[in-house]
């Protein structure tokens, strides 16, 4: 197994599918396994007090918890005490039904270890100290080398991962999107990274047009793939599958599952 293969593509439940279940937690991450071998996770990380990479989006618990404080000032046992499905709502707010305390913020450690068979894209938060050491360790201790992908709009962290791991398999950091949409407007395509084997981008960002077909066909051309985040309305997911993407970042995954396969990509 390797995080991406020609010729397949990907579904990506976005924190799990935070349209489906609880975002970043276990209860998502076993829906997404349990939908199809298709689907693969992508999942965010931040550091706690006590070094431990902990799932969760925002640097902060109140979002989606019901505990208080920064994810750097707490220690994981401290932050895995707080119900990560409080706010979890379907209906606009009028039920939650994952409240209880059931559902739990996990580690990193915990979900390469529970879904071994899973791709997994990494996105770091806010990178420090120890944060590349400690994942590094985690991604090999885990067996877990080959079906990770490591990426943050951070270029210093990532570059800081090639050196210590280059067989590990990078995304593009913001810096590196902006190159190479330079190089591919200015037809220089030279210019393009060498290093990371793939482009995650949104349609469009900031009102400016990101992904093209033209920009799809010179990434294949050099042998790199794209995903495209996040798309969670039918008709897009059809366009993208139908040009030629090789991945799509969603919160809806049975949504695209089923669309994937209609259009007999999976």
């Amino acid at each position: 197994m390797s995080y991406v293969e020609k010729g397949r593509f990907e579904v990506i439940a976005h924190r799990g599918g935070s349209q489906e279940m609880p975002e970043n937690t276990h209860a998502a991450f076993d829906h997404a396994a349990n939908l199809s071998p298709h689907v693969s996770i992508e999942l965010d990380i931040h550091l706690s007090r006590d070094d431990e990479l902990v799932i969760i989006h925002d640097a902060t618990l109140e979002r989606t918890t019901n505990g208080h404080g920064k994810i750097k000032d707490l220690d994981f046992l401290e932050i895995s005490k707080f119900d990560g499905g409080y706010f979890f709502t379907q209906d606009g707010g009028k039920s939650f039904p994952f409240r209880g305390g059931k559902v739990k913020i996990i580690r990193l450690v915990d979900v390469l270890t529970s879904y071994k068979n899973m791709r997994v894209s990494i996105d770091i938060k806010f990178p420090h100290d120890p944060m590349a050491e400690k994942l590094i360790k985690t991604i090999k201790s885990t067996n877990a080398w080959n079906r990770v992908i490591i990426g943050s709009e951070h270029h210093s962290i990532l570059a800081e991962i090639r050196k210590m791991a280059p067989e590990l398999c990078t995304g593009f950091s913001k810096r590196e999107i902006l190159r190479a949409l330079i190089a591919e407007k200015s037809r220089f395509r030279f210019l393009t990274p060498k290093s990371p084997k793939v482009i995650q981008i949104p349609i469009r960002h900031s009102g400016l047009k990101v992904y093209s077909q033209l920009f799809l066909n010179s990434f294949h051309q050099i042998q790199k793939f794209m995903h495209i985040w996040t798309i969670n309305d039918e008709a897009t997911m059809r366009y993208l599958i139908q040009a030629g993407i090789d991945g799509i970042v969603t919160d809806a995954p049975s949504l695209l599952l089923r669309v994937a396969q209609e259009l007999k990509k999976i």
